[in-house]
């Protein structure tokens, strides 16, 4: 009996083509934790970086990180300190890690379950962290595992500390007004679908 051989489709097609089928696929499986049929678009991806004020942050999470879109471009700006990564899907996490180049001056983890986040940070012996970057679809998750992320980023924020997520509505709008001191909010329409930008800063003395 013949044994089918199975197609490697990544020997044939480049590596964002590749990246963008693999994306998609599990998109069809589990929309809920993956949030879009394709990855963030390069105009997305600097609307979001955008906001963060690089010469003042030595330790930065990204939650939901997919391919590493925005990952890759978070370390090249970072080149030292920590940085945490965050991504639910093993091949995603397997992905970052082989086609990451990152500086040996930056100490680069990766973590699975975002609403470990705080529990992550105590054993990696930090108090607080100066950023957190989400690409994590809110309005999909369940209730109740929203909440408890939410309530471990600003457990883990510093003072004055900043918190930037995309979102493809205004459904959340509401819980990160009751979580955040200052709100502002952009839009991109240069993405698949376009997406709104939440810049969320921590009261001081939080």
């Amino acid at each position: 009996m013949l044994k089918r051989n199975k197609l490697s489709l990544n020997k044939y097609i480049s590596p964002k083509v590749y990246e963008k089928f693999i994306f998609f696929k599990k998109f069809i499986y589990a929309p809920s934790k993956i949030g879009s049929v394709t990855p963030s678009s390069k105009y997305l991806m600097y609307a979001m970086l955008n906001k963060v004020s690089w010469n003042e942050c030595d330790s930065i999470v990204e939650l939901g990180a997919g391919t590493g879109v925005f990952t890759y471009k978070i370390a090249e700006k970072m080149k030292s300190g920590r940085l945490l990564v965050f991504e639910i899907d093993e091949n995603f996490r397997s992905m970052i890690k082989t086609n990451g180049n990152f500086d040996k001056k930056l100490k680069v983890t990766l973590h699975s379950n975002a609403e470990d986040l705080s529990a992550t940070i105590e054993s990696l012996g930090l108090q607080k962290v100066d950023c957190i970057l989400s690409s994590l679809p809110f309005t999909a998750l369940p209730r109740k595992t929203a909440d408890n992320i939410l309530d471990g980023i600003t457990k883990c924020l510093k003072s004055d500390g900043k918190f930037v997520a995309y979102q493809y509505s205004h459904a959340m709008r509401k819980e990160f007004e009751k979580r955040f001191g200052s709100i502002k909010i952009s839009f991109v329409l240069r993405n698949i679908p376009p997406a709104f930008v939440y810049e969320c800063i921590l009261p001081k003395n939080y």
